[in-house]
C-alpha cells in the first residue's frame, strides 16, 4: 500500500527529496529502494529518480551502483552522483591513513579500486 501510494509522489521532483528523507528517518532503506526501482519502469520517471537510487545504491547497496550506472547513466545527474562517490573515496583514503594497519587498508582498497573501476 505505502509502495502504491509513493509511486504517486516520487514521479514528482519537487517532493522526492522530502520522501527519501522520511524513508531513511524511519530507516526504511529496503522499502525506499524498492520504491524506487519500481518507479524507474513509470512514464513520468525523471532525472532525480535515477540519481537519487544511484546514490541510495552508494550508501545501502554498493555492489547494485555500477550496473545501475551502466544502464542509466544518460538519466544521471553526473556530476551530483561524482561528488557523493568523490566524498566516500575521500573518507576511505583518510581510514586508511589515520589506522593502524594502514598498509593492509591500503592495499584493499587499491585492490578493490582496481575491481571495481575496470572497464
Amino acid at each position: 500500500m505505502a509502495q502504491m501510494c509513493g509511486l504517486h509522489i516520487v514521479v514528482h521532483a519537487d517532493e522526492l527529496e522530502e520522501l527519501i528523507n522520511f524513508y531513511q528517518n524511519q530507516g526504511y532503506f529496503e522499502e525506499l529502494i524498492s520504491l524506487m526501482e519500481a518507479a524507474l519502469g513509470l512514464e513520468r520517471a525523471h532525472m532525480g529518480m535515477f540519481t537519487e537510487l544511484a546514490i541510495l545504491y552508494s550508501k545501502y547497496k554498493p555492489s547494485k551502483m555500477r550496473e545501475h550506472l551502466e544502464l542509466f547513466w544518460s538519466r544521471v545527474n553526473i556530476p551530483k552522483v561524482s561528488a557523493v562517490l568523490v566524498l566516500l573515496l575521500c573518507c576511505t583514503v583518510w581510514f586508511c591513513l589515520v589506522s593502524a594497519a594502514n598498509d593492509i587498508s591500503l592495499s584493499c582498497l587499491i585492490l578493490y579500486l582496481g575491481l571495481k573501476c575496470t572497464p
